[in-house]
C-alpha cells in the first residue's frame, strides 16, 4: 500500500514587480548601483588578472554593466523636488561588504564566483518580473539588461568551470568566496532595499 503524501507547505514566494513610484524607485535604484559596482570592479580586475580570456571577460562585463546603468539611471523616478541621484544607495550593509570584498580578491577563481554565482544570479533573478512593471520603459530597458548579463553570466561561469578543470584547489576558492557573499547578503541585507516611506531629498 502507498504511503501518503507528505502534506504541503506554503514555498518561498517570487517577489512581485515594483508596482509603485517608491518601489520602482528603491529598486532601480538599487539596480543602477549594482551595475555602476560590476563596471568598476570588473574594470578593476583588467591589469591584474593574468588569465587572458578572463581579462578580455571582465572588460567586457565591465562596459556592458556600464552601458545598462546609464540606461536605468536616466529611468529613475523624478518627481519634484526629488534628486534621482538620491535614489542610486548602496542598498544594504551587506551589498557594501561583498562588493569591498570583490574589489580586494586577488584570485580569479574567487571573482568569478562571487560575480557570477552570487551577484548576477541574484540581479537576474530580481528582474524576472520585469515584465509585470506598469511603466514600459523601465521594464523594457531591464529586459534589455537581463539578456545581456545573463549571458556573460554564462560566459563567466564556463569560465570559472576551465578554470577549476585546469587546477582543483580554485574549486576550494570559489566555493568558499561565494558562500561568504551569499551569507552577507542573507544575514545582513540583500540586493534590493526595503521600500521607502517617502522619496529621497
Amino acid at each position: 500500500m502507498a504511503a501518503d503524501p507528505l502534506p504541503t507547505v506554503p514555498g518561498p514566494a517570487l517577489p512581485a514587480a515594483p508596482a509603485t513610484m517608491l518601489e520602482l524607485g528603491a529598486a532601480l535604484g538599487a539596480d543602477v548601483w549594482w551595475c555602476e559596482q560590476l563596471f568598476a570592479v570588473a574594470g578593476g580586475w583588467v591589469a591584474t588578472t593574468p588569465e587572458g580570456a578572463i581579462r578580455i571577460h571582465g572588460a567586457e562585463l565591465s562596459r556592458v554593466a556600464g552601458e545598462h546603468a546609464q540606461v536605468l539611471r536616466a529611468l529613475l523616478p523624478r518627481p519634484a523636488p526629488v534628486d534621482p541621484v538620491a535614489w542610486v544607495t548602496p542598498p544594504s550593509d551587506a551589498a557594501t561588504d561583498v562588493v569591498a570584498e570583490l574589489a580586494e580578491a586577488t584570485e580569479s577563481s574567487a571573482r568569478l564566483a562571487v560575480v557570477h554565482r552570487v551577484v548576477l544570479s541574484r540581479l537576474l533573478a530580481g528582474w524576472a518580473p520585469a515584465g509585470g512593471l506598469s511603466v514600459a520603459g523601465p521594464a523594457r530597458a531591464l529586459r534589455h539588461a537581463r539578456a545581456d548579463l545573463a549571458d556573460l553570466r554564462d560566459e563567466g561561469e564556463a569560465l570559472l568551470q576551465a578554470l577549476v578543470a585546469t587546477d582543483p584547489r580554485h574549486l576550494d576558492a570559489a566555493h568558499a568566496a561565494a558562500r561568504r557573499a551569499e551569507g552577507l547578503l542573507v544575514t545582513r541585507g540583500g540586493m534590493r532595499p526595503p521600500v521607502p516611506s517617502a522619496p529621497p531629498i
